[in-house]
């Protein structure tokens, strides 16, 4: 499928996973996209996928000053960036009691910094421009907290949260904005996992014991490839009124159902505490 008016994304974290496919996707439209990358031997072959509408940019969005630096000259070579797709992040492995505190804040550096600055980067440029459309991905545990990952659910749930926070204040800029959950997806991205250093098996052992590495690439090896993900973002980008959330996968729908009726039976609870 191709646009009408073909758009520029901006995209961070095309190495892989979902962010490459996304990339993948939108260059098999005949769009243009700016795709970071941390890892300099990696640049030529983003480029390679589209030469002359693949542009690889060398950024970790951790660093909050760089990130500034990347997107206004995005923003200055191109003209208009449509749409900004904050993808970058990892998973931290570990329990909250064997998560040190800088693991912790590497972790938020980030999955959620680093959103942070990405976006606080482009507001102005698209305020300026009159529109475009932010998708922030998140996941499954950014609406059910999981144990073995607590860390990487907390940065997520804070996406959720700023991501709904941030809809209702760029109301009427004609900024959209779309936060993506995906359940778990075949990809690299569990072999990417970073453990904590210190693993206390014996207090934990289903955390410490059973979500490692090794486990985390087993489980992620059995689930769905990207393709539910890339098409959620899509919808989301081609529709007219784009929604809020946009859930993707069978397992990621298992966990909103199951948040949804979590929150339904503690709403009821607290309503009948109201009446007596």
């Amino acid at each position: 499928m191709s646009t009408a008016s073909p758009r520029t994304w901006f995209i961070t974290g095309v190495s892989s996973g979902i962010g490459r496919a996304t990339a993948q996707a939108a260059l098999a439209r005949g769009e243009r996209v700016i795709g970071t990358l941390r890892q300099a031997a990696q640049c030529a072959d983003f480029e390679a996928l589209q030469p002359g509408r693949a542009h690889a940019v060398l950024l970790d969005v951790s660093d909050a000053v760089r990130v500034t630096e990347v997107v206004d000259a995005a923003f200055a070579a191109h003209g208009r960036i449509d749409v900004i797709v904050n993808n970058a992040g990892f998973v931290l492995l570990g329990s909250i009691e064997e998560t040190a505190d800088d693991e912790a804040r590497r972790l938020f550096d980030t999955n959620f910094f680093g959103l942070l600055s990405v976006t606080r980067a482009c507001l102005p440029h698209l305020r300026r421009q009159g529109g475009g459309h932010i998708i922030n991905v998140s996941s499954t545990v950014g609406l059910c907290g999981t144990p073995g990952t607590p860390l990487y659910a907390a940065s997520k749930f804070a996406v959720e949260g700023l991501s709904e926070a941030l809809q209702a204040e760029v109301t009427g800029l004609g900024i959209r904005v779309t936060v993506i959950e995906p359940g778990a997806v075949n990809s690299s991205f569990a072999a990417s996992a970073v453990e904590v250093r210190r693993r206390l098996p014996e207090v934990y052992p289903m955390t410490s014991g059973g979500v490692d590495r090794d486990g985390l690439q087993h489980f992620y090896a059995t689930a769905a490839d990207t393709g539910p993900t890339v098409t959620a973002i899509l919808e989301a980008v081609d529709a007219a009124q784009p929604p809020l959330r946009m859930i993707a996968g069978a397992e990621a729908v298992a966990a909103a159902r199951a948040k949804a009726e979590q929150l339904t039976t503690a709403a009821a609870e607290a309503q009948v505490r109201l009446a007596n």
